[in-house]
C-alpha cells in the first residue's frame, strides 16, 4: 500500500517499542522523522481521507448477533453493515470467508479484533513506557482485510477514555486513531465512548481524530421508571451528547445505541423496552437524521435479550423509512359503533398522540375539542394530548379556521391552502350553517363536487398524508330547522357512497350524532336526525356530545396510527408443551404468548381435548402479551389413564393462535427408574453430544420401557443406539446440532413409557456461540 513517507516516519516513531517489549510493532528501531515534522506531535490529527461519507450515513442495527444468524437478521430486520469480531488466533482464511460472506449478503463491516488477554480487550494496547503495542499479527491482519470490499470501519476501544473500561486517555486515543489510519489505508475509526456529554462535563478535551464513528449509549429502560420517565431521559441524552457532537467534533458521527436487554444485576435494574418506547426513540433518532443500533440480540450475561422479544422486531424493521400512510385502497369508518374510547389499547393511544394532526373546522370544532379536554382531564394518563391553534406540524392535534360560516367553498379551499406535507392525518368540517337551507350560498351538489375533487387533489399531491373524509354535522331531532337534515342527507350519502366505492378513511359525524347512547337511530320525517340531549341549541355539542364525538375522534386517530391493522398478530408457544401425572396429581404448562408491536388487548386463553374428570385453571386469564401464562390441569382418581393430545387456543377478537399439548395420565407409581449422565451438555454449532440414559427395574420390573425426548430446539436432531430399552439396560442418546441453531439453554425432557407407567426426566443443552468469530452489530442503511 502507497502511503505518505513522513507520516509513516512520524507514526512509527511514536509507535514502536524497545526490542524489548515483547509483541512490539513491527519495527525493532524508529526512524527520525525530518526536521520539517518536529512541531508535530504524536496525536497530531493526520489528514487520511476516510473512504466513506460520515455524513451520509443513517443506520440501525443489532449488536451481537452470531455469523450463522445473519440470514435470520437480515430477514426479519433488515441490515446492511455488519461488526464482525475475530480474535487474534483467527486463521485469516476464516476472517476473508467471513468477510466474502458479508458482501454476498450486501453487507458492509465494520471490523473488529478482540483479545481478552490485554488491558484494552484488543490486541493493540499501552506498554509500561506509555506507547502504544501493535503485535506483528495485528497489523498483518488489518493491512491483508484492509482493501476488502466490505471494509466499512475498523474497531478501536471499548470505552476508551479515563473512567472507562480501557481507561486509555484521550491524548492516547489520538495516537491509536492515527496508527489504525496507517494500518488501514485510511478506513473510518469506530469507537464505543459510551457517552460524549459525560466525558465534557469531565473535562476531556473531545475533538475529532478521537473517532469517526462514535457510539454512545443514551438509553436505559429502568425497572420501576414509567415509559414517559425512560424516553424523557433516553431523549435528554440523545440531545446532550449531539450538542457535544456538533460543538467539539464536528467531523464525526454519533452511533447512537439503543438498549434492548434486561438485566436484573446492574446498579440499577434494567428491563426490556416496549414496542412503544422503541418506536418514539427510533422516530426520534430518524427525525434528526442520526444513526442508530439495538443492543443486543444476544448475550449470555443477559436475562433477556431482543432474541427473546420478537414483539420488538417489526419496530425495528421498520427502521426510518417512511411511514405507510392509509391509502384509498384501505378503508377505515368512524362511525356511532367506535364511540367507546375505553377499549382503545393504550399503546396505540400513545402512538395516535404523536401523529401529526391537522383539523380545519369552525365551532363545533371548538365543541369537539373541548370534548378531547374533558377526556383528558377524566383520565390524563390515557387520554393527553397536544393541542394547539396552528397550521404547523406538531404532534397532536394542529387546529385552524380557515374560511367563513356561510360559504362553504371557503373553507374547501382555505384547508387545501394549509394541508402540509408534515401532517400525518387531516381533514376539514363544515357547520350545519354551511347549507343553503340554513346561510350558506352554495347549493350541495356544487359542495360536494368542490369538497370530492379537492380531497383527491390534496391526497394526490401529499401521498404521505392521510385524508379523512368526514360527514356533514346535523340538526336535533327537536329542533326548528330539523328539516334541513334531508338536505345534508344528499351530501352526506355521496360522501359515504364515494368512500364505499373508493375506500379511504371516513368520520362519520352524521352517523355519530344520530344515534342515542343505546345505538337507537334517531330520525326526523325519515331523515337522520342528531339526538338532543347531545346538542345545547340543536346543532352545537353538549357536554355529553362533545364527548361522544371527542371519543369517535380517537378512534380515528388510533386507527390511522395503526390499530386495528392487518398486519397484527398474536402467536401462542407452549414452552412446555408435555407432562405426566399420576391420578390426584397437577401438570403444568408454561405458554409464552407475544403479538405484534403496539397489540395490547386481553386475550382469552381456552383448553381442547383435556381429558374427563380433570378440572383445569389458566393464570393469569385473559394475558396480555407479551407474558406468560400457566395451565394447571389437576388429574382425578376417576380420570382415565392414557395419553392426551390437546390445543390450548387463543383468541382476541379476529385473532387467534393455538399452541399443542401432551398430557399423559399413569395409573401408579412406576415400576422403574430412571437417571441420565450427565444432565447437561454443552454444544457449538455442527457438534454431536450424548447423553446416557438407565433403566431400571424395581421389584424384579422387567418389562421393555419406550423411551422419548421432548423440547428439541428447532433444527436439532435425536437418535437413540437402543430404544425401547430392557430393564437393567442403557441407551446412549445422539443430538446433532446444526450449523445455525437456537443458541442459549434448553431445557429438554426424556420419557419413559411402560403400558400407563410413566417416568420423566429432565436435561438440560446449552448452545453456546462458536468461540472464534461473533457478529455484534447489524446496521442497516436507511436512507
Amino acid at each position: 500500500m502507497r502511503r505518505a513517507s513522513i507520516w509513516t516516519l512520524v507514526i512509527f516513531a511514536m509507535a514502536c517499542v524497545p526490542a524489548a517489549v515483547s509483541g512490539g510493532c513491527a519495527f525493532e528501531a524508529a526512524p527520525t522523522a525530518p526536521a520539517a515534522s518536529a512541531t508535530l506531535t504524536p496525536w497530531t490529527y493526520l489528514p487520511y481521507t476516510s473512504r466513506q461519507t460520515l455524513s451520509a450515513l443513517t443506520w440501525y442495527g443489532i449488536t451481537r448477533a452470531p455469523v450463522d444468524d445473519w440470514p435470520t437478521i437480515k430477514e426479519n430486520l433488515g441490515g446492511s453493515v455488519v461488526d464482525l469480531i475475530v480474535y487474534p488466533y483467527t486463521p485469516l482464511s476464516e476472517i476473508l470467508t467471513s468477510l466474502d460472506s458479508a458482501d454476498s449478503l450486501a453487507y458492509q463491516v465494520v471490523f473488529h479484533i478482540y483479545d481478552g488477554d490485554t488491558p484494552t480487550n484488543n490486541p493493540w494496547y499501552l506498554n509500561a513506557a506509555d506507547e502504544w503495542v501493535f503485535p506483528q499479527s495485528a497489523i498483518d491482519t488489518l493491512e491483508a482485510v484492509s482493501d476488502h470490499p466490505a471494509l466499512l470501519a475498523v474497531y478501536a476501544l471499548h470505552e476508551p477514555l479515563d473512567e472507562g473500561e480501557a481507561h486509555v486517555p484521550v491524548e492516547k486515543q489520538r495516537e491509536l486513531y492515527q496508527l489504525l489510519k496507517i494500518y488501514t489505508d485510511g478506513l473510518p475509526v469506530y469507537t464505543d465512548m459510551g457517552g460524549l456529554s459525560p466525558w465534557e462535563d469531565q473535562g476531556v478535551d473531545l475533538t475529532d481524530g478521537i473517532c469517526d464513528y462514535c457510539r454512545t449509549g443514551p438509553s436505559y429502560f429502568r425497572s420501576g421508571w414509567t415509559s414517559e420517565q425512560c424516553i424523557a431521559e433516553t431523549l435528554s441524552r440523545i440531545d446532550a451528547d449531539l450538542d457535544t457532537q456538533q460543538r467539539l467534533m464536528p467531523n464525526s458521527q454519533v452511533v447512537f445505541a439503543i438498549n434492548t436487554y434486561a438485566f436484573a444485576d446492574y446498579q440499577y435494574p434494567i428491563r426490556l423496552p416496549t414496542a412503544y418506547e422503541l418506536d418514539v426513540v427510533r422516530d426520534y433518532l430518524c427525525n434528526l437524521d442520526q444513526p442508530m443500533l439495538y443492543h443486543p440480540w444476544h448475550y449470555s450475561t443477559y436475562d433477556a435479550t431482543l432474541e427473546d422479544a420478537p414483539e420488538l422486531w417489526p419496530v425495528i424493521a421498520e427502521g426510518c423509512d417512511e411511514q405507510i400512510p392509509v391509502t384509498q385502497t384501505n378503508t377505515i369508518i368512524i362511525d356511532h359503533n367506535a364511540v367507546d374510547a375505553s377499549v382503545i389499547p393504550q399503546a396505540w393511544l400513545d402512538e395516535a398522540r404523536v401523529l401529526v394532526t391537522f383539523f380545519n373546522h369552525k365551532s363545533i370544532g371548538n365543541n369537539i375539542l373541548d370534548g378531547i379536554a374533558d377526556l383528558q382531564a377524566q383520565d390524563p394518563g390515557r387520554y393527553s394530548i397536544s393541542v394547539q391553534f396552528s397550521n404547523g406540524t406538531s404532534p397532536g392535534i394542529n387546529h385552524y379556521q380557515a374560511g367563513s360560516n356561510g360559504a362553504p367553498l371557503t373553507k374547501i379551499s382555505g384547508f387545501a391552502d394549509n394541508v402540509q406535507d408534515g401532517h400525518d392525518l387531516a381533514f376539514m368540517k363544515f357547520c350545519t350553517g354551511d347549507c343553503e337551507c340554513i346561510q350558506g350560498d352554495t347549493p350541495i351538489d356544487q359542495v360536494w363536487a368542490a369538497y370530492r375533487e379537492m380531497m383527491i387533489a390534496e391526497q394526490a399531491e401529499h401521498p404521505n398524508t392521510v385524508l379523512a373524509w368526514w360527514t356533514w354535522p346535523i340538526i336535533a331531532s327537536n329542533n326548528s330547522r330539523a328539516y334541513c337534515n334531508e338536505e345534508l342527507a344528499e351530501f352526506n350519502d355521496a360522501v359515504r357512497a364515494y368512500v364505499d366505492a373508493n375506500g379511504g378513511v371516513l368520520f362519520d359525524i352524521a352517523d355519530i350524532e344520530s344515534h342515542d347512547p343505546d345505538g337507537n337511530p334517531v330520525y326526523y320525517n325519515g331523515w337522520e336526525a342528531a339526538y338532543p340531549d347531545y346538542t345545547t341549541d340543536g346543532a352545537h355539542l353538549s357536554e355529553m356530545g362533545r364527548q361522544r364525538v371527542a371519543s369517535a375522534m380517537w378512534w380515528l386517530l388510533a386507527r390511522v396510527a395503526g390499530w386495528g391493522s392487518a398486519e397484527a398478530w398474536i402467536s401462542l408457544t407452549a414452552v412446555t408443551d408435555a407432562a405426566s401425572v399420576h391420578l390426584a396429581e397437577t401438570a403444568v404448562y408454561n405458554l409464552l404468548l407475544t403479538a405484534s408491536a403496539g397489540f395490547t388487548d386481553p386475550v382469552s386463553l381456552t383448553l381442547q381435548g383435556a381429558p374427563p374428570e380433570t378440572t383445569l385453571s389458566f393464570i393469569p386469564n385473559p394475558i396480555t402479551p407479551p407474558d406468560t401464562a400457566h395451565l394447571y390441569i389437576t388429574t382425578t382418581a376417576s380420570t382415565p389413564v392414557g395419553t392426551y393430545s390437546m390445543t390450548t387456543v387463543a383468541s382476541a377478537g379476529a385473532f387467534t393462535d393455538t399452541a399443542d399439548l401432551t398430557l399423559i395420565v399413569a395409573s401408579a407409581t412406576p415400576s422403574f427408574t430412571l437417571s441420565i449422565s450427565p444432565t447437561t451438555r454443552t454444544a457449538k454449532p455442527n457438534q454431536v453430544v450424548s447423553y446416557t440414559t438407565f433403566v431400571t427395574g424395581l421389584n424384579g420390573f422387567s418389562q421393555p420401557v419406550s423411551l422419548t425426548i421432548v423440547g428439541l430446539p428447532t433444527g436439532v436432531g435425536a437418535a437413540w443406539s437402543t430404544n425401547p430399552v430392557t430393564p437393567d439396560g442403557f441407551s446412549i442418546l445422539t443430538l446433532s446440532i446444526p450449523s445455525a441453531p437456537p443458541f442459549g439453554d434448553h431445557s429438554l425432557q426424556i420419557i419413559g413409557t411402560a403400558d400407563t407407567q410413566v417416568v420423566i426426566k429432565i436435561l438440560g443443552l446449552i448452545i453456546v456461540y462458536p468461540f472464534r468469530i461473533y457478529l455484534p452489530i447489524i446496521l442497516r442503511n436507511v436512507f
